[in-house]
């Protein structure tokens, strides 16, 4: 399933990211950028940074040690229906 980021109105005249599925359900929401240049470069940095990351957890599994998470493959594209941008 392919997914897509998609800029959206954000707090104070800015700018955030959400992360959607292919069905075009929210799985992630950035902070809010100040411009949308600055939320764009966010897209590129969020790219890098899951095509490399290993996942890992703070969450606790009832009181016992922290959950192991295997890394994953992040299957990202941009919006293919152009998003919605100011």
């Amino acid at each position: 399933m392919a997914g897509y980021f998609e800029l959206v109105d954000g707090p104070n005249d800015g700018y955030r990211i959400a992360l959607r599925d292919g069905e075009g359900e929210i799985l992630a929401m950035s902070t809010t950028f100040a411009t949308k240049q600055s939320a764009v470069r966010g897209i590129s940095t969020l790219r890098e940074i899951a095509g490399t990351a290993s996942s890992r957890t703070g969450a606790t599994d009832g009181g016992r040690r922290p959950l192991s998470v295997r890394p994953t493959t992040c299957i990202c594209s941009t919006n293919p229906h152009g998003g919605s941008t100011k």
